[in-house]
């Protein structure tokens, strides 16, 4: 079922003597979560580097916060390091300058709406030594 979208259902049962309708109900969907991509980072220094990602799909309701998670363990949340880069859908990129020289990060990008909070897929990067 496609998200917030308004459907139409009733029952039938079929017998020999043809088939019976019971009442029309509606419902409507609820909001899901966002879809979103994740870029490779780029200008690796060994302090900094650019990541980002994009928000495909809002999910049917608004994002309202949308950016880069990272940490030096798989799987980061927005528990972890978190830099937000704005609302909505598209393209985003951000400047992160608080990493440590010669460490391994895992990287995710993040968008919130409604529904809670998503993740793109997991990149992984390491910085100059």
């Amino acid at each position: 079922m496609a998200p917030v979208t308004k459907y139409y259902v009733r029952s039938y049962a079929t017998n020999s003597g043809g088939t019976g309708y019971g009442a029309e109900v509606s419902f409507t969907t609820l909001a899901g979560l966002a879809v979103l991509t994740t870029s490779n980072a780029t200008s690796i220094t060994i302090t900094s580097a650019i990541l980002g990602g994009e928000v495909t799909n809002e999910g049917g309701a608004a994002v309202s916060e949308k950016g880069v998670v990272w940490n030096t363990l798989t799987a980061p949340t927005v528990s972890n390091n978190k830099q937000a880069t704005g609302t909505g859908l598209g393209a985003f990129t951000t400047s992160v300058t608080t990493l440590t020289r010669n460490t391994k990060y895992y990287v995710r990008t993040y968008a919130i709406n409604a529904s809670g909070t998503s993740y793109g897929p997991e990149i992984t990067f390491n910085t100059l030594p």
